[in-house]
Protein backbone atom coordinates (compact mmCIF):
# COMPACT_ATOMS: atom_id res chain seq x y z
CA UNK A 1 0.00 0.00 0.00
CA UNK A 2 0.98 3.62 -0.50
CA UNK A 3 -0.28 6.71 1.34
CA UNK A 4 -1.54 9.42 -1.01
CA UNK A 5 0.15 12.85 -0.74
CA UNK A 6 1.67 11.72 2.54
CA UNK A 7 4.15 14.48 3.31
CA UNK A 8 1.70 17.34 2.61
CA UNK A 9 -0.75 15.51 4.89
CA UNK A 10 1.64 15.83 7.86
CA UNK A 11 0.76 19.17 9.44
CA UNK A 12 2.51 21.35 12.00
CA UNK A 13 0.02 20.04 14.56
CA UNK A 14 1.15 16.48 13.85
CA UNK A 15 4.81 17.48 14.26
CA UNK A 16 4.02 19.31 17.50
CA UNK A 17 2.35 16.16 18.83
CA UNK A 18 5.41 14.06 17.93
CA UNK A 19 7.75 16.28 19.95
CA UNK A 20 5.40 17.15 22.78
CA UNK A 21 3.44 13.95 23.43
CA UNK A 22 5.64 11.24 21.92
CA UNK A 23 9.14 12.52 22.72
CA UNK A 24 8.24 14.52 25.83
CA UNK A 25 9.54 17.98 24.91
CA UNK A 26 7.96 21.04 26.50
CA UNK A 27 5.23 22.91 24.67
CA UNK A 28 7.51 25.86 23.87
CA UNK A 29 10.27 23.66 22.44
CA UNK A 30 7.76 21.53 20.52
CA UNK A 31 6.17 24.63 19.02
CA UNK A 32 9.56 25.95 17.93
CA UNK A 33 10.62 22.64 16.37
CA UNK A 34 7.30 22.13 14.61
CA UNK A 35 7.62 25.64 13.14
CA UNK A 36 11.20 25.04 11.97
CA UNK A 37 10.45 21.66 10.41
CA UNK A 38 7.33 22.59 8.43
CA UNK A 39 6.61 24.97 5.60
CA UNK A 40 3.16 26.34 4.83
CA UNK A 41 1.83 24.05 7.59
CA UNK A 42 3.25 20.96 5.83
CA UNK A 43 6.28 18.72 6.19
CA UNK A 44 8.36 19.44 3.06
CA UNK A 45 9.23 16.39 0.98
CA UNK A 46 12.97 16.00 0.46
CA UNK A 47 14.10 17.69 3.68
CA UNK A 48 16.51 15.50 5.66
CA UNK A 49 14.22 15.60 8.72
CA UNK A 50 10.97 14.79 6.90
CA UNK A 51 11.37 11.02 6.58
CA UNK A 52 12.04 10.75 10.33
CA UNK A 53 8.88 12.73 11.09
CA UNK A 54 6.95 10.61 8.59
CA UNK A 55 8.03 7.45 10.40
CA UNK A 56 6.82 8.87 13.74
CA UNK A 57 3.52 10.45 12.72
CA UNK A 58 1.44 7.37 13.67
CA UNK A 59 3.21 7.01 17.03
CA UNK A 60 -0.05 6.90 19.01
CA UNK A 61 -1.95 4.55 16.68
CA UNK A 62 0.51 2.21 15.02
CA UNK A 63 1.20 -0.09 17.97
CA UNK A 64 -2.52 -0.93 18.25
CA UNK A 65 -2.72 -1.67 14.52
CA UNK A 66 0.45 -3.75 14.69
CA UNK A 67 -0.84 -5.80 17.65
CA UNK A 68 -4.21 -6.44 16.00
CA UNK A 69 -2.58 -7.67 12.82
CA UNK A 70 -0.03 -9.75 14.71
CA UNK A 71 -2.84 -11.47 16.65
CA UNK A 72 -4.41 -12.34 13.30
CA UNK A 73 -1.14 -13.74 11.87
CA UNK A 74 -0.26 -10.71 9.76
CA UNK A 75 3.01 -8.81 9.86
CA UNK A 76 2.73 -5.04 9.50
CA UNK A 77 5.69 -3.01 8.21
CA UNK A 78 5.98 0.61 7.14
CA UNK A 79 8.66 3.03 5.96
CA UNK A 80 7.37 6.57 5.46
CA UNK A 81 4.43 6.25 3.02
CA UNK A 82 5.02 2.60 2.00
CA UNK A 83 3.00 0.03 3.96
CA UNK A 84 3.12 -3.74 3.64
CA UNK A 85 1.01 -6.42 5.31
CA UNK A 86 2.41 -9.91 4.88
CA UNK A 87 1.55 -13.37 6.13
CA UNK A 88 2.61 -16.99 5.74
CA UNK A 89 -0.87 -18.17 6.69
CA UNK A 90 -3.55 -19.04 4.13
CA UNK A 91 -5.98 -16.12 4.44
CA UNK A 92 -9.26 -15.70 2.58
CA UNK A 93 -10.53 -12.46 1.03
CA UNK A 94 -12.57 -11.52 4.09
CA UNK A 95 -9.61 -11.86 6.47
CA UNK A 96 -7.34 -9.93 4.12
CA UNK A 97 -9.98 -7.23 3.69
CA UNK A 98 -10.35 -6.83 7.46
CA UNK A 99 -6.58 -6.41 7.80
CA UNK A 100 -6.52 -3.76 5.07
CA UNK A 101 -9.51 -1.97 6.62
CA UNK A 102 -7.68 -1.75 9.94
CA UNK A 103 -4.82 0.10 8.28
CA UNK A 104 -7.13 2.39 6.29
CA UNK A 105 -8.92 3.33 9.53
CA UNK A 106 -5.58 4.21 11.14
CA UNK A 107 -4.66 6.43 8.20
CA UNK A 108 -8.02 8.19 8.31
CA UNK A 109 -7.52 9.17 11.95
CA UNK A 110 -4.50 11.22 10.87
CA UNK A 111 -6.25 12.70 7.84
CA UNK A 112 -4.45 10.38 5.41
CA UNK A 113 -5.81 8.01 2.79
CA UNK A 114 -4.72 5.07 0.70
CA UNK A 115 -3.39 5.62 -2.80
CA UNK A 116 -5.59 3.21 -4.75
CA UNK A 117 -3.35 3.10 -7.83
CA UNK A 118 -0.52 1.62 -5.72
CA UNK A 119 -2.59 -0.89 -3.78
CA UNK A 120 -1.73 -4.51 -4.66
CA UNK A 121 -2.51 -7.92 -3.18
CA UNK A 122 -0.05 -10.58 -4.32
CA UNK A 123 1.13 -14.05 -3.40
CA UNK A 124 4.80 -14.90 -3.08
CA UNK A 125 6.41 -15.34 -6.48
CA UNK A 126 3.81 -13.28 -8.36
CA UNK A 127 4.98 -10.34 -10.43
CA UNK A 128 3.16 -7.13 -11.31
CA UNK A 129 2.46 -6.28 -14.93
CA UNK A 130 3.73 -2.74 -15.48
CA UNK A 131 4.14 -1.09 -18.89
CA UNK A 132 3.41 -4.50 -20.46
CA UNK A 133 6.39 -5.99 -18.59
CA UNK A 134 6.54 -8.32 -15.61
CA UNK A 135 8.01 -6.44 -12.66
CA UNK A 136 9.03 -8.29 -9.48
CA UNK A 137 7.23 -7.35 -6.30
CA UNK A 138 9.12 -4.76 -4.27
CA UNK A 139 8.57 -3.30 -0.83
CA UNK A 140 9.90 0.28 -0.54
CA UNK A 141 12.19 -0.49 -3.45
CA UNK A 142 13.44 -3.76 -1.95
CA UNK A 143 12.85 -7.16 -3.49
CA UNK A 144 11.87 -9.87 -0.96
CA UNK A 145 13.46 -12.89 -2.65
CA UNK A 146 12.79 -14.99 0.42
CA UNK A 147 11.98 -14.57 4.09
CA UNK A 148 15.53 -13.71 5.12
CA UNK A 149 16.94 -11.73 2.20
CA UNK A 150 16.15 -8.23 0.96
CA UNK A 151 17.90 -6.63 -1.98
CA UNK A 152 17.71 -3.58 -4.22
CA UNK A 153 16.56 -4.61 -7.69
CA UNK A 154 18.78 -3.88 -10.69
CA UNK A 155 16.18 -1.48 -12.02
CA UNK A 156 16.15 0.49 -8.76
CA UNK A 157 19.95 0.53 -8.60
CA UNK A 158 20.04 1.99 -12.11
CA UNK A 159 17.59 4.71 -11.08
CA UNK A 160 19.64 5.60 -8.00
CA UNK A 161 22.87 5.73 -10.01
CA UNK A 162 21.14 7.88 -12.63
CA UNK A 163 19.82 10.32 -10.01
CA UNK A 164 23.37 10.92 -8.73
CA UNK A 165 24.72 11.39 -12.26
CA UNK A 166 22.00 13.89 -13.14
CA UNK A 167 22.88 16.01 -10.09
CA UNK A 168 26.54 16.00 -11.12
CA UNK A 169 25.61 17.07 -14.65
CA UNK A 170 23.43 19.90 -13.35
CA UNK A 171 26.22 21.05 -11.04
CA UNK A 172 28.76 21.13 -13.89
CA UNK A 173 26.23 23.08 -15.96
CA UNK A 174 26.35 25.84 -13.32
CA UNK A 175 23.15 25.33 -11.30
CA UNK A 176 23.18 26.81 -7.81
CA UNK A 177 23.21 24.73 -4.66
CA UNK A 178 19.82 26.20 -3.76
CA UNK A 179 18.33 24.55 -6.85
CA UNK A 180 20.27 21.31 -6.41
CA UNK A 181 19.71 20.80 -2.68
CA UNK A 182 16.23 19.15 -2.89
CA UNK A 183 17.46 16.65 -5.50
CA UNK A 184 20.62 16.07 -3.47
CA UNK A 185 18.60 15.24 -0.35
CA UNK A 186 16.36 12.82 -2.23
CA UNK A 187 19.34 11.13 -3.89
CA UNK A 188 21.19 10.80 -0.59
CA UNK A 189 18.13 9.14 0.93
CA UNK A 190 17.97 6.63 -1.93
CA UNK A 191 21.71 5.94 -1.66
CA UNK A 192 21.16 5.27 2.04
CA UNK A 193 18.97 2.33 1.10
CA UNK A 194 21.83 0.82 -0.86
CA UNK A 195 24.08 1.23 2.16
CA UNK A 196 21.53 -0.32 4.52
CA UNK A 197 21.38 -3.36 2.21
CA UNK A 198 25.19 -3.48 2.26
CA UNK A 199 25.45 -3.02 -1.46
CA UNK A 200 29.03 -1.97 -2.35
CA UNK A 201 27.84 0.76 -4.72
CA UNK A 202 26.18 2.63 -1.87
CA UNK A 203 29.39 3.97 -0.32
CA UNK A 204 30.78 4.98 -3.72
CA UNK A 205 27.68 6.97 -4.63
CA UNK A 206 27.59 8.56 -1.18
CA UNK A 207 31.18 9.76 -1.59
CA UNK A 208 30.33 11.26 -4.98
CA UNK A 209 27.44 13.22 -3.48
CA UNK A 210 29.51 14.34 -0.50
CA UNK A 211 32.30 15.57 -2.80
CA UNK A 212 29.73 17.58 -4.73
CA UNK A 213 28.39 19.22 -1.57
CA UNK A 214 31.93 19.91 -0.33
CA UNK A 215 32.67 21.72 -3.60
CA UNK A 216 29.71 24.05 -3.13
CA UNK A 217 30.54 24.67 0.54
CA UNK A 218 34.13 25.56 -0.39
CA UNK A 219 32.86 27.99 -3.01
CA UNK A 220 30.81 29.99 -0.49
Amino acid sequence: MDIENFYPSISREHVFSIFNKCLGFSSDVSLLLSTLLTRNNQVPQGACTSSHLANLVFWDLESTTFSYLEENEFTYTRFADDITISTDANKDKKQTGEAVSKVIAMLARKGCRLKRTKFHIRRRGQAIVKDEKLTPITVTGLSPFNKHTLAITQRERNKIRSSVKKIEIRAHAGESWKDLAPSYNRAMGRVGRLISCRHPEGDRLKRRLQMLKTYFEAAV
